[in-house]
């Protein structure tokens, strides 16, 4: 059996296994699921997670600790994610044939996890460079790195279509399924379930 941690570990833990955010549905079955923590068979473990919770959000009445949490779409929803998670950004080689590349595959760190292919995102930036006058920039807001900040390579994070956590094991990802997005806009796409699209995305600009 994995070794014990703590109620407000597992928590921050399993926010970041939903993508930094989810209902209290989401969270609960995942803790079940990941088995980590001492008092699963008591009664009251549910009510635990709600009082770290709000003890922990500035958007609760309750708040009196550190504002590690955020309500997504207000108070009564049951919607929480966590502040400081950010996508996890992976870059590699790529080549430009016509290719897919298994993903999802479950590996063990200190928890399962589903497994990335990093070369997907790599190859998915190449095919947009040379489709676009070999720039790089946001497919949601247009924004592009080199415009603004000094950095001798382009920049911008490749985004999964179909979340990882959702795909099954040895599932194939083509470049195609992956949207060029800047950090901002990544982040946005990743707080709400399911998914918005690009184009629904860019419905919400001001």
């Amino acid at each position: 059996m994995s070794e014990r941690i703590t109620w407000k570990d597992e928590l921050i833990e399993v926010l970041k296994e939903l993508d930094g955010y989810g209902h209290y549905s989401d969270i609960y079955d995942k803790i079940q699921e990941r088995n980590r923590v001492s008092g699963l068979s008591k009664p009251s473990w549910k009510q635990t997670i709600c009082k770290i919770i709000e003890d922990n959000s500035i958007d609760s009445d309750n708040f009196k600790g550190n504002n590690i949490f955020y309500s997504v779409f207000g108070k009564g929803k049951g919607y929480w994610g966590l502040n400081e998670y950010t996508p996890s950004n992976d870059e590699t080689d790529a080549i430009f044939d016509d290719i897919s590349y298994k993903e999802g595959k479950k590996i063990i760190k200190q928890h399962i996890c589903r497994e990335r292919n990093p070369k997907v995102i790599k190859k998915a930036k190449e095919i947009f460079l040379i489709n676009h006058n070999n720039t790089l920039y946001c497919e949601a807001c247009g924004f592009r790195f080199t415009d603004k900040y000094v950095v001798s390579d382009e920049f911008i994070e490749g985004h999964h279509i179909i979340p990882i956590s959702e795909l099954i094991e040895d599932s194939e990802t083509r470049p195609e399924d992956i949207v060029m997005l800047c950090s901002n806009c990544h982040r946005m796409i990743h707080k709400i379930r399911p998914w918005l699209k690009k184009d629904e995305l860019q419905k919400l600009f001001k």
